[in-house]
C-alpha cells in the first residue's frame, strides 16, 4: 500500500514538472509574450547628430543675479558618441576665474521615460547634476532639474538649441523658488 502511493505520489509530481516545463495551462494558452523593448541606438539621440565635433565656447555668466555685470570666459568643447552611438558625450575645457576649468556632459535618451537625460560633471563643484530633457518642434531640448546651491535647492532649465550646423547655443536659468527663473549663463558654440 506503501509503495502504490509513493508511485501514485511520484507520478503526479512528473506529470505536473512536465506540463510546468513544456506547456501551459489553460489560463496562459492563447496568451501571447509582451512584445520586447526597442533596442540599440535612440533615432532621438540621431537628432542630435550635428552637435558632434569640436567648437570654440564663448561662456557669458552672472553667479550674482544682484550684479549688472556678465563675467565672460572662452575655451573649447569636443562632443561624440559613445557606446555605439547610444548617447553623446561632450569634454569642455576652459580657464575661469583664473582656474583650470573642466566638465563632462553626457546625454542619453530614456525610451522607458520617453525624455532625453543629461548628466554634468566639473572639476569645480564636483557634484553631479542630472536634468530631464524635452525636444519641441523647432528642435531645441530645454533640460530641467535641480541642486544644491550653497545649501539651497537651486531649480535649473537649460535650453540647447542649434540655429544653423556650426552654431550651438546653451541658455541657461536659475530659479530658488521653482516659478521665477532667471538667466545666468550661455555658452555659444561655434564649430571648428
Amino acid at each position: 500500500m506503501k509503495s502504490q502511493f509513493t508511485q501514485v505520489y511520484v507520478a503526479v509530481i512528473v506529470i505536473f514538472l512536465v506540463g510546468v516545463v513544456f506547456g501551459q495551462t489553460g489560463q496562459e494558452q492563447g496568451k501571447q509574450a509582451p512584445p520586447m523593448s526597442e533596442m540599440g541606438v535612440p533615432r532621438q539621440i540621431k537628432l542630435l547628430s550635428d552637435m558632434t565635433g569640436t567648437w570654440k565656447t564663448q561662456m557669458k555668466y552672472k553667479i550674482d543675479q544682484s550684479q549688472p555685470a556678465w563675467s565672460e570666459a572662452g575655451g573649447e568643447a569636443k562632443y561624440e558618441y559613445v557606446l555605439d552611438s547610444c548617447g553623446i558625450i561632450g569634454h569642455y575645457s576652459m580657464d575661469l576665474m583664473g582656474l583650470p576649468y573642466k566638465g563632462m556632459l553626457i546625454i542619453s535618451y530614456s525610451r522607458a521615460l520617453a525624455k532625453y537625460q543629461s548628466y554634468w560633471l566639473d572639476n569645480m563643484a564636483t557634484a553631479p547634476i542630472v536634468d530631464d530633457g524635452v525636444r519641441d518642434s523647432s528642435g531645441a531640448v530645454m533640460f530641467t532639474g535641480s541642486e544644491i546651491y550653497q545649501g539651497k535647492t537651486a531649480y535649473t532649465r537649460m535650453t540647447q538649441r542649434m540655429p544653423d550646423k556650426k552654431t550651438l547655443v546653451m541658455e541657461f536659468e536659475d530659479s530658488y523658488d521653482g516659478k521665477t527663473y532667471h538667466r545666468s549663463m550661455e555658452i555659444l558654440h561655434t564649430k571648428q
